[in-house]
């Protein structure tokens, strides 16, 4: 059987937004191809990947004031937000399906480890997405391919 799981974007978690930009723009010696405020920039590797960069504190800072917080997040990404986005020698792989319901079921049923429920943000785009654990404890984010 063929997978239809691919790998679409790694991104880091930054503490300090601004300076990792700065940092991995000069490092690969390429532009932003997009961004969105303090929350996300996004350097194009290639054709079919891409560098991110997820601002550590946006959404915890968003959630806190209280404002349109459903026009944004589910209750599963309000939840998981702690445990799942933590800074420092830590990237997050991106992979991609256009089965989501369907992978998330296929993972569950081989008793992978901890995944999360579908979660729902949204920003740039509306974004579904869950999350699995590697053996090591990295996380590996699975998301609707747009």
């Amino acid at each position: 059987m063929k997978s239809s799981i691919k790998l679409t974007c790694i991104y880091i978690v930054a503490q300090d937004f601004q300076k990792s930009i700065d940092f991995y723009t000069q490092l690969l010696q390429k532009p932003l191809d997009k961004s969105f405020k303090d929350r996300w920039a996004q350097i194009r590797i290639s054709d079919d990947l891409t560098l991110g960069i997820l601002g550590a504190n946006f959404d915890k800072d968003f959630i806190k004031k209280g404002e349109n917080i459903s026009q944004h997040y589910d209750q599963n990404f309000i939840d998981n937000l702690d445990k799942n986005y933590n800074s420092g020698n830590s990237l997050v792989i991106n992979l991609g399906t256009k089965k989501l319901e369907a992978e998330h079921r296929r993972l569950k049923s081989l008793n992978s480890r901890d995944i999360s429920p579908i979660q729902y943000v949204n920003f740039m785009f509306p974004y579904r997405f869950f999350t699995v654990k590697d053996p090591d404890g990295n996380i590996i984010e699975i998301a609707d391919s747009v």
